[in-house]
């Protein structure tokens, strides 16, 4: 069973390999599956509370992704604190790097 997983996982990156160039098909793909998802709810007339849900935890994902790990306004009012204030970096190492 073990074998069988591990060449479905190799298939699939290769497909998801295979599809990296396309990117304009890609977009219009996404674009139908939420257009035809939409269509779907509006036929139906229903499941609309689970579709905000998903729509609310796709947001926060959205968010999540956008912010920086680090908040520099908080780091910077900790450093007012300690000294005169945040610093210009001295070597290659103290480079800030928000998204790591």
């Amino acid at each position: 069973m073990d074998k069988v997983g591990i060449a479905v996982k190799q298939r699939y990156q290769k497909l998801l390999d295979d599809v990296v160039p396309f990117m304009v098909p890609r977009w219009l793909f996404v674009c139908g599956i939420i257009f035809y998802f939409i269509y779907r709810i509006m036929t139906l007339q229903g499941w609309y509370i689970s579709c905000y849900a998903l729509a609310i935890f796709h947001l926060n994902l959205f968010i999540a992704f956008l912010s920086p790990k680090i908040d520099p306004s908080f780091e910077m009012s900790e450093s007012l604190e300690d000294d005169d204030g945040p610093a210009l970096p001295t070597n290659n190492n103290e480079e800030f790097r928000p998204f790591i």
